[in-house]
């Protein structure tokens, strides 16, 4: 039993295909690493063998289970951070990087609404932020709200 939605389900069969290189229907320890990665989990050291995809949803409900388990909006927060910072190696982000990702998921903002965000999201005297200031700052205004 996996904590996927058959609509989760449905969105991974195309990542899955993707790292099925060599179209044999599983992928190797290093190529669910990679999907996870895509996927916003950091798990690249995955302790498995061969993954056939209903043993790849299985893996990937254990950590979204995992994600969700103390805090769901604390685990939601973390990954779309994670998501937005997929090829940054800094794991930070500033205004341009903030609205390069916002733009990825079909979010509309202007340049000065990002930096407006960015700004606020920020540490005292910083040009970027990270995952932690990321969820402080959502949490808050939705305490806020």
């Amino acid at each position: 039993m996996t904590p996927l939605r058959p609509e989760d389900i449905q969105q991974l069969r195309p990542i899955f295909d993707f790292y099925d290189t060599d179209l044999d229907g599983r992928l190797s320890a290093m190529q669910v690493g990679q999907a996870f990665q895509q996927l916003g989990f950091g798990d690249s050291n995955m302790a498995v063998t061969l993954t056939d995809f209903p043993a790849f949803c299985r893996l990937l409900g254990l950590a979204k289970k995992r994600a969700f388990e103390k805090d769901p909006l604390d685990g939601r927060l973390r990954l779309t951070f994670r998501l937005m910072v997929k090829d940054n190696a800094r794991q930070e982000l500033g205004a341009r990087e903030f609205l390069d990702a916002a733009k990825a998921v079909g979010v509309t903002l202007t340049s000065e609404q990002a930096e407006r965000i960015a700004e606020l999201i920020y540490p005292e005297d910083g040009t970027t932020f990270n995952e932690n200031e990321f969820v402080a700052f959502v949490k808050q205004q939705i305490a806020l709200s």
